[in-house]
């Protein structure tokens, strides 16, 4: 890959060698060092690609073996300049372009994120902010030592951070501790089973839909319950075998209980309204807009205390 690149940026040509004594033409460029390469016969002819300062050694060659050369393409960085030499605008944009391409490359555009499960990447890139780690800032600014350093202390339940860079990609990956994740949610449910909670009305209604995961049920669809009323109970009952209530499981309800109500509305409308008056002025501002930073020439601003703004970009 490296040498074609090479080959590339340095030009060669593709000839076309014909005769009767091309295997002595390929002999005598052999014998003189100059290099050829991807040789194909082509027709009772070779062809094959040689470098542009090969092609100028070839004069000797040609007039002791007397073979016949013919260029078949140019191809290369020198002959795309020669083509477009002209094209003084085309290069120049090729050049800005080439460089503004130079110049985002020392800069950070994305901050990744991976591995974190309690924290959310907002709350990640909230608090790398604060210690001056953004999208935009150089590469050369970014020091993944101190960002490992600074995670690990903000946050406890971290037990591991990578922190590395990719082109213009800040690859951080976080290791949490599932066990306290685990051992945190564990115990705050057994604190809610260790209580009973009820599901009741916060209003009078008329039942319309319920739909049960854990409790037990106190009410029918379209039946009419008042404030207060226990839609749903937490206390569980344990039966024997006879039938009988011997306990109860305390369980914290959970349903999804639809109801309708009739609620008393009132509002009102005023009989005055301000008349707009509208005065079209248009306005023109220039900006460039590199990553996140905005640079404008002119402004857009007036001097009226109300007015609506519509812009076109």
């Amino acid at each position: 890959m490296l040498l074609k690149l090479f080959q590339y940026l340095r030009g060669y040509l593709r000839i076309r060698v014909s005769g009767y004594s091309t295997e002595r033409f390929l002999n005598a460029c052999s014998q003189r060092g100059i290099r050829i390469w991807e040789v194909h016969p082509v027709h009772n002819a070779y062809e094959m690609n040689i470098s542009i300062q090969g092609f100028k050694d070839l004069k000797p060659v040609i007039k002791r073996t007397g073979a016949k050369v013919v260029i078949v393409k140019k191809r290369g960085f020198p002959f795309f300049l020669n083509r477009y030499r002209k094209r003084k605008l085309f290069l120049a944009g090729t050049g800005v372009c080439i460089f503004l391409i130079f110049l985002l490359s020392r800069f950070i555009w994305n901050i990744d994120l991976s591995g974190n499960l309690t924290h959310t990447d907002e709350m990640l890139l909230r608090f790398l902010e604060s210690k001056g780690v953004r999208d935009g800032m150089r590469v050369s600014q970014v020091d993944c030592e101190r960002i490992v350093k600074d995670i690990r202390k903000e946050y406890d339940d971290v037990i591991w951070v990578s922190a590395s860079i990719e082109g213009t990609k800040l690859i951080i990956q976080i290791k949490e501790n599932e066990d306290s994740i685990d051992t945190e949610e564990d115990d705050e449910e057994i604190r809610q089973e260790e209580q009973a909670m009820d599901i009741v009305a916060d209003t009078d209604c008329v039942i319309t839909g319920i739909v049960m995961r854990k409790g037990i049920v106190q009410v029918e669809e379209g039946s009419q319950v008042t404030k207060g009323t226990v839609l749903v109970s937490g206390q569980v009952p344990v039966k024997n075998d006879a039938g009988e209530t011997v306990a109860y499981q305390k369980k914290v309800s959970d349903a999804d209980i639809r109801g309708q109500v009739t609620l008393t509305y009132k509002d009102s409308q005023g009989l005055t309204y301000d008349r707009k008056e509208y005065e079209q002025i248009e306005k023109y501002e220039y900006y460039i807009r590199i990553g996140t930073y905005r640079f404008a020439f002119g402004g857009i601003k007036n001097e009226y205390e109300d007015f609506e703004l519509y812009s076109k970009e």
